[in-house]
């Protein structure tokens, strides 16, 4: 089935490629409350909670491989699941540890090589350590152009263009 948005076709998914996730969701969920009910609450949440939260985003990382795999697939691009962090540079690329370069698409579009592909990257240590996931797009050109922030997340139907560091782009 060709899938046009992770969120919502997760759910359309779910039964088809993945009943075995429902049925341990199930069990879990039955497990869960018997625990609620014969010894602690707590103790129940944990042993649903826990594990259903494990499965979720993993089916949730598999659906989103499943995507990009599709779109490289149908506009003729390079798809790899995992690739070599050193592929895309920025001021991101300068920050934390733990770098991680997923999804990669690589084509090209209009004479340009493209890549595109969700990096992440961890800041911090133990209980102050955070992780950041970005999607990166690399074009290529021929002449010197900088380095461009597309922030989505800063307000409905804006996108901010202004370098993370507080550079104005002229």
């Amino acid at each position: 089935a060709l899938i046009t948005d992770v969120r919502s076709d997760t759910f359309k998914l779910l039964p088809k490629r993945y009943p075995l996730v429902i049925l341990a969701f199930i069990g879990l969920l039955f497990l869960g409350l018997f625990i609620a009910i014969g010894l602690h609450p707590i103790v129940g949440v944990v042993v649903f909670g826990v594990p259903s939260a494990i499965l979720a985003v993993w089916v949730t990382g598999q659906i989103r491989h499943e995507f990009m795999r599709q779109f490289a697939e149908r506009n003729h691009f390079i798809y790899a699941e995992k690739a070599d962090s050193g592929r895309i540079t920025g001021w991101f690329t300068e920050y934390g540890h733990s770098h991680i370069f997923q999804d990669l698409v690589i084509g090209h579009y209009s004479e340009r090589e493209i890549n595109l592909g969700n990096y992440q990257y961890t800041t911090g240590a133990g209980k102050h350590q955070q992780t950041h996931t970005l999607t990166v797009c690399k074009i290529l050109f021929p002449y010197s152009v900088p380095h461009l922030y597309l922030n989505c997340h800063a307000g409905v139907g804006s996108l901010d263009f202004s370098h993370p560091r507080g550079l104005e782009l002229i």
